[in-house]
């Protein structure tokens, strides 16, 4: 067995220079954030998403919520779409489902 394990980390550079980045901050809780969600356009995300949204509602005193979608899972995520997310949304959930 071996001692190592390998970590790929999937990056689509798109043509552009590689660069390092770092995660968002993240907060504390999610007491008057708005809560940002990138659908994927695969079966079910808008099911997923609709529970995710409601429960953490019911936890969280949530002042709204920004959508945005890809036009299919394959392909990156609209720039407008990001920025729209960026602009109005203090966390954002991305997700897949089937």
């Amino acid at each position: 067995m071996s001692q190592y394990i390998t970590v790929l980390i999937p990056r689509a550079l798109h043509g552009k220079s590689r660069q390092e980045t770092s995660l968002a901050p993240r907060p504390n809780d999610l007491n008057g954030a708005v809560l940002g969600f990138l659908n994927n356009s695969k079966h079910h995300v808008d099911t997923v998403f609709q529970v995710l949204e409601r429960r953490i509602t019911d936890t969280y005193y949530v002042k709204g919520t920004s959508h945005a979608s890809k036009v299919t899972l394959s392909q990156p995520a609209p720039a407008e779409a990001l920025q729209k997310l960026g602009r109005e949304a203090t966390v954002v959930i991305n997700g897949i489902a089937d």
